[in-house]
């Protein structure tokens, strides 16, 4: 898997509905931390990428899995 870009690592955190401090308690880091990988200051490691990735298919699966409303 290629390295995360900052940019899509804060597209991924919105996409969650996910504050920096919700997502940095789920990772064990500090808001900060979240913050400087989302400004590219210090690369996302490739194991909080590959779990962000895991995070959207998941969301993506169960929204696929709703009940559609009757049209």
């Amino acid at each position: 898997m290629a390295q995360m870009t900052a940019k899509r690592f804060a597209k991924a955190r919105r996409r969650l509905f996910m504050s920096p401090e919700a997502m940095a308690a789920r990772f064990g880091v500090t808001a900060q931390t979240i913050k400087r990988w989302e400004a590219g200051q210090h690369p996302v490691p490739q194991t909080v990428a590959e779990l962000v990735e895991r995070l959207l298919s998941e969301r993506v699966r169960r929204r696929e899995e709703e009940p559609q409303p009757a049209a």
